[in-house]
């Protein structure tokens, strides 16, 4: 469907348009094909509770691919009465480098294998710079515009407590489409050949001294990618963790379970499945996530799933809605690394 829009300061006046109403109750492949994508080729968020049976998978995958020598931006907008939009989601670099920065930001909900809602995760909010801003104030403004999730229903609580309610709070109803727009992307710069990097050769060499703890940190990480997938294969959603939730955790390297402040029947498994970064001394780890009630599994997330659909930040979320050192595996700067 084309239709007149409105394109933010980009010059593209005929985006495509997908209503959603023409989504809603499809399969995620007749979904990823109304939508000219490839559609989901990982679990996704599975969630099964009170006879209930939830998928959620993040945009990208039901983004369709970007023509030849062209930079598109797909995103969930709402269209008026006129067939009139706003979309200006092309990010700031158009160069053929840059082709992962647009990125399709929503959540496709499916329950029974059918789609029932399209939610557009909040975006950050960087506001404007006070007068005489310091770096290290621009620098905690930038984390801090970070600070906005859906899945916790309040801040400083677990991510996804209310379980499969969470799609009535997805059904927002602020969008009416999918649109997609593009333009042509720019040409790529002429390269002037190798520059020494004079500020990586000095990070380099101060970070040398660190360098002995690699092969420990090493050891970890590969412990980790052997034995947490297979922990985390024995997680199924409606089902009771073997041995219970602590048995579960208990004298396993790289696994911490942490309860809800509010619901402490609630919890959330973290698993670190290791990190491939094999020269990197910092504190970091790729994680699995399993919800739980009690001993039972709600909702269980692989890596690829826990980075895609913004997982992490909501465990480093405090009460006063800011991200910080909340909870053990976030860094001092609210990251949840899980590296303690």
């Amino acid at each position: 469907m084309i239709v007149p829009a409105l394109i933010l300061g980009l010059g593209v006046q005929q985006p495509q348009l997908v209503p959603l109403s023409s989504l809603l109750g499809q399969t995620p492949e007749a979904v990823a094909s109304a939508l000219g994508a490839e559609g989901p080729d990982g679990p996704g968020l599975r969630l099964a509770e009170n006879g209930r049976s939830i998928v959620l998978h993040p945009g990208e995958p039901f983004r369709p691919p970007w023509p030849q020598g062209q930079r598109c931006a797909t995103q969930m907008v709402r269209v008026d009465e006129a067939g009139r939009h706003a979309l200006s989601d092309f990010g700031e670099d158009a160069t053929a480098d840059a082709n992962q920065m647009v990125r399709f930001r929503a959540v496709f909900v499916f329950e029974d294998d059918r789609l029932v809602a399209v939610d557009a995760p909040p975006a950050r909010e960087l506001g404007s710079a006070p007068p005489g801003e310091s770096r290290q104030a621009w620098i905690e403004r930038m984390i801090q515009s970070g600070a906005r999730s859906d899945w916790p229903i309040a801040p400083g609580r677990l991510p996804l407590s209310d379980g499969a309610r969470v799609v009535e709070r997805l059904k927002d109803g602020a969008h009416t489409a999918v649109a997609t727009a593009c333009k042509p992307l720019a040409p790529r710069p002429a390269s002037t050949g190798r520059r020494f990097d004079e500020a990586g050769f000095f990070q380099g060499l101060a970070l040398l001294p660190f360098a002995v703890r690699l092969p420990g940190l090493n050891a970890e990480r590969e412990r980790d990618a052997r034995e947490g997938p297979l922990l985390f294969a024995q997680a199924r959603p409606g089902e009771r963790l073997p041995g219970g939730a602590l048995a579960f955790v208990a004298d396993r390297p790289g696994t911490r379970l942490y309860r809800d402040p509010e619901d402490p029947d609630y919890g959330v498994i973290v698993i670190s499945f290791g990190w491939d970064e094999r020269n990197n001394v910092g504190r970091y780890n790729d994680v699995a996530m399993i919800g739980v009630r009690g001993d039972t599994v709600v909702w269980t997330a692989d890596p690829d799933a826990v980075d895609a659909l913004g997982l992490r930040s909501p465990m480093c979320l405090g009460v006063d809605g800011r991200l910080d050192q909340v909870r053990p595996g976030c860094s001092n700067t609210g990251v949840f690394t899980f590296g303690d």
